[in-house]
């Protein structure tokens, strides 16, 4: 069919007793056979010619080189976010924001990562999904960004202690 000049292949969900499917069973088996080799002829001449334009493409296509980053980037960069984070957060939110900040992370570097770090006891899962730094007494806080925990000797002690 032609459509603007153009040639368009349509295709239609036929029943048994559509105009095209009576005339098709009025034709003999011969002429049958004939219509379905070049049928199959024209559909392997199409695939061809589909998989050459792929081909093409992905020649045209810039490559995208991958950015290397060092061991345990992934890891700091995840951390410091859940530190930032006002309330709990899921690892596609974390992979969302990395994204945003013009250095992207992989989804399973992230799901990765999140599942080391939850194994390790560095985060904890407070609902399906959601997430934050795990409570660690203040340990962890210099190394991830965090405040200093207060020590024992810069506590002042309260009223009628002494």
């Amino acid at each position: 069919m032609k459509v603007n000049g153009r040639d368009v292949c349509i295709l239609l969900a036929m029943s048994n007793s559509s105009p095209i499917a009576v005339l098709l069973k009025q034709r003999s088996v011969d002429e049958l056979e004939a219509m379905r080799a070049k049928a199959a002829e024209a559909m392997q001449g199409a695939k061809a010619e589909l998989q050459m334009i792929e081909d093409a493409l992905a020649e045209k296509r810039p490559k995208q080189k991958r950015q290397r980053t060092r061991r345990g980037d992934t890891k700091k960069r995840i951390l410091g976010f859940l530190a930032d984070a006002a309330e709990p957060v899921g690892p596609a939110e974390v992979r969302d924001a990395l994204a945003a900040t013009g250095e992207p992370v992989g989804s399973s570097a992230v799901y990765n990562t999140f599942k080391r770090l939850h194994d390790a006891g560095e985060i904890e899962r407070v609902d399906e999904g959601l997430y934050k730094l795990a409570a660690r007494n203040g340990h962890r806080a210099k190394e991830i960004g965090g405040p200093e925990p207060l020590s024992m000797a810069s506590a002042t002690p309260h009223e009628g202690q002494t």
